[in-house]
C-alpha cells in the first residue's frame, strides 16, 4: 500500500473531491473552534472546564448549611430533592454574599469580556443583580422564612442559619466548627 491510496481514504480528502464548498465550510468551522479553544473561550459543542466547576478548594473539609427553625433543626432530608438541593444552593449562596458584604464581583474574566458590548443600563443589572440591592440580607431572611413556613406548613418565629464545617479524622467526618450567619427573631405575624 502506497502513501497515496493510504491518505486517499481519508474522509477530508473525500469530502474535497466530493464538494468543495462543504469542505471548506468544514475546514474553516474547525479552525474557528480551534482558535476559540486556544484562546480559552466555550464554543459549541466543545466546552472548557472553566464552564462546568472551578477550584473547589479543601476536600478534607465540608461546609454544611443547618436550617434552624424555633431554636430546632429542620430536617431538609424530608424534603423532596429538588426543593432540598435549592436550599441548600441558596444558603451556600446567601453564606458567599455574605462573606463579600453583599457584592457580587465573582464573574469570570470571560463573561466580562462579552458584558462589554452591552448597553450601560444592562450591564449594570447584570454585574451587579439584586445582591447589592440595599436591605438584601433582611429580604432574603423574610423570604426564606416564608418559604419554609410554607415547606413544612407551621409557623417560624425565629430562624438561624447555621454552618457545620465538617472535616476527615479518625476514618470519618468529624464536626470541626460551627458558626452562625444569622440568627434573627422574626417579629412579623405569620401568614399560617
Amino acid at each position: 500500500m502506497n502513501v497515496r491510496s493510504f491518505v486517499s481514504r481519508f474522509y477530508l480528502v473525500q469530502l474535497f473531491r466530493q464538494s468543495k464548498l462543504l469542505f471548506v465550510v468544514i475546514l474553516m468551522y474547525g479552525l474557528l473552534v480551534g482558535r476559540s479553544v486556544y484562546n480559552k473561550r466555550d464554543t459549541f459543542p466543545f466546552f472548557i472546564y472553566a464552564m462546568y466547576s472551578g477550584y473547589y478548594g479543601d476536600w478534607a473539609q465540608y461546609e454544611v448549611p443547618v436550617l434552624l427553625a424555633d431554636d430546632e433543626a429542620l430536617d431538609l432530608s424530608t424534603l423532596p430533592y429538588p426543593q432540598f438541593d435549592f436550599l441548600m444552593s441558596i444558603c451556600h449562596t446567601f453564606v458567599r454574599y455574605d462573606k463579600a458584604n453583599f457584592s457580587d464581583k465573582v464573574n469570570p474574566p470571560y463573561i466580562e469580556s462579552y458584558m462589554k458590548y452591552l448597553p450601560d443600563k444592562e450591564r449594570a443589572f447584570l454585574t451587579n443583580r439584586v445582591a447589592e440591592a440595599p436591605g438584601s440580607r433582611k429580604a432574603f431572611i423574610e423570604w426564606l422564612r416564608g418559604y419554609l413556613e410554607l415547606l413544612f406548613n407551621r409557623p417560624i418565629q425565629h430562624l438561624q442559619l447555621r454552618i457545620d464545617v465538617y472535616g476527615y479524622g479518625e476514618g470519618r467526618y468529624v464536626l470541626q466548627s460551627s458558626h452562625s450567619v444569622f440568627d434573627e427573631p422574626l417579629p412579623k405575624e405569620s401568614g399560617l
